[in-house]
């Protein structure tokens, strides 16, 4: 084993020299910065008119729970009006356009164009007032240019954040991943009109000039087409050495992950089968105690009660290490859901504020353990009220957790989701954030932590 390490060690630094050697030799640099693209079939997008002229119904910022700026007393009180339609409360300016909106729908009306230009564009939670009417029943095509960009089909809801950042910017040329947005030319430089040509049509024209897209900061870079020579040769020979012996290398760091893993696996496995029988004789001897509270000192019945919740926090830490274990042993069991929102407020018990497709493709034992995971630790670490959003775009679906809690500025948000990491009031074995983290990675996602507010954000890719 050494000997192939030194053997990969000195592969590694031979193809590093090679290349070296290669992009010294390479003299043409890559051109960064504007393209003109002008003049290529596509889609028109124009701003002003898609969005009455509202710059933020573009900003990728205002699509977020924005409840840390207001009252959370008066908020929650808003907030609860709105689902009961109780007596009004009083409420802060900064909330009046809230309250307008609570009159409007506890009054069985809906609001018009004019109200819809009045004021802000977005609800405190997150969504376009615009949203919120189209669901209460208002005409789609009377909401359609009050609608924030995320909440939109056609091109403009596939947008993502960089691109959507860039528009606000009125960047020239954007790349935006299935299209290339192409700014028109004119006075406009606020909300211009742009031009989304497909990504094929966008790279043969780039082609046809002895270009193509690169990768890069900014909104879009071009490069110039790479041309046969031998500092090519030397860098693809060099490379090839190198990511050669890098991959044997990362093989060997990964099985011996792997044996780690699985030794890790079979002492948990082992501990948690042990374990079982005497606490079941435990709970035998527990429940003969009980049966007998009545004879007991009041100290005893204390002690009793000290043992009881000890006997209850020893069958919590089994349970989720059987979890932690079961993980490790098992590949993913995929069935389709119909409808992911309302499963998801069936499993939680809570309202699920869904968006985008009903359908999604995964396991749904391994989804529940992350998502209970999630929501039982905002109620437990968090402060309430906790809220559940859900949103599926293209293969993937997006679950938000969120509650009223901030996490303090010395927690280190990456070490949250290592197993074994506790809190200082928990009393696990800290596996239930590595349970959501190891369940976003086997179902093809991630697991994104935010503060203030406390935010958890579960990304899972479709299986089909």
């Amino acid at each position: 084993m050494r000997a192939t390490a030194i053997a990969a060690t000195l592969t590694a630094a031979t193809g590093g020299l090679l290349g070296l050697v290669g992009l010294l030799g390479w003299v043409a640099h890559p051109a960064r910065g504007d393209v003109d693209l002008d003049g290529l079939p596509g889609e028109t997008l124009d701003l002003r008119a898609l969005t009455a002229d509202r710059a933020e119904l573009l900003d990728p910022a205002a699509a977020l729970p924005r409840t840390h700026l207001h009252d959370r007393d008066a908020l929650a009180a808003l907030l609860d009006r709105e689902q009961t339609c109780g007596p009004p409360v009083p409420v802060p300016p900064s909330l009046a356009r809230l309250a307008a909106w609570v009159d409007l729908r506890c009054a069985g009306d809906l609001p018009d164009t004019a109200w819809l230009l009045a004021g802000d564009t977005m609800h405190p939670m997150g969504r376009s007032w615009a949203a919120l009417a189209a669901e209460a029943g208002l005409d789609p095509a009377t909401v359609a240019p009050h609608l924030h960009a995320t909440e939109r089909a056609g091109t403009l809801g596939t947008l993502g954040e960089h691109a959507l950042a860039a528009l606000l910017d009125a960047s020239p040329a954007i790349d935006a991943g299935s299209h290339v947005l192409v700014r028109h030319p004119g006075p406009w430089r606020i909300l211009p009109t742009y031009t989304a040509v497909p990504t094929a049509v966008a790279d043969r024209a780039l082609a046809s000039r002895g270009l193509r897209r690169a990768d890069c900061p900014e909104p879009l870079c071009v490069e110039p087409l790479p041309r046969p020579s031998w500092p090519v040769a030397a860098m693809t020979v060099g490379w090839a050495a190198l990511g050669l012996a890098l991959l044997g290398l990362a093989v060997r760091w990964r099985a011996e992950r792997s044996r780690e893993a699985s030794r890790r696996a079979f002492v948990l496995t082992t501990l948690t089968h042990e374990l079982r029988t005497p606490v079941t004789a435990m709970d035998l001897a527990i429940e003969a105690l009980r049966d007998e509270v009545d004879a007991l000192s009041e100290p005893g019945r204390h002690a009793l009660g000290r043992l009881l919740d000890q006997q209850s926090r020893l069958r919590r830490t089994l349970a989720s290490t059987a979890a932690y274990v079961g993980l490790l042993e098992r590949a993913p069991r995929i069935e389709p859901l119909d409808d992911v929102g309302a499963w998801l407020a069936a499993r939680l018990d809570l309202e699920v504020e869904h968006t985008g497709d009903r359908r999604f493709a995964t396991d749904p034992d391994w989804l529940a353990l992350a998502v209970d995971n999630l929501v039982a630790n905002a109620f437990v670490h968090g402060a309430e009220p906790v809220r559940v959003t859900s949103r599926i775009t293209g293969d993937r679906l997006v679950v938000a957790v969120s509650d009223a809690g901030s996490l303090p500025g010395d927690v280190d948000l990456d070490g949250l989701t290592a197993p074994f990491q506790r809190g200082g009031s928990s009393d696990g074995l800290g596996l239930g954030l590595a349970l959501v983290s190891r369940v976003a990675r086997a179902l093809g996602g991630g697991l994104e932590v935010r503060r203030d507010p406390t935010t958890f954000i579960l990304t899972v890719r479709s299986a089909r």
